[in-house]
């Protein structure tokens, strides 16, 4: 049977654990404040985003519209 064009085939790529590289066991927080300290530190175009509630009304359309349906999730052509 031949493949499906409309289907991406998966890349195998190694995963890892980030716990392996740090010194100490951090949390999920800390991990995410170490991000964005080094992120706002040494790139000074960085800065925080907050969304307007017109942002959040859009992503919460492409949630329900796209990405909650069956045909996304299920990979079923309309």
């Amino acid at each position: 049977m031949k493949p499906d064009p409309f289907y991406v085939k998966s890349v195998r790529s190694p995963v890892t654990n980030i716990c392996t590289y740090t010194r100490k066991a951090v949390s999920i927080g800390e991990f995410r404040d170490a991000l964005l300290n080094y992120f706002t530190e040494n790139k000074t175009d960085t800065r925080p985003y907050s969304f307007t509630e017109d942002d959040l009304n859009a992503i919460r359309s492409l949630r329900d519209n796209k990405y909650a349906t069956s045909a996304w999730n299920f990979n079923i052509r309309t």
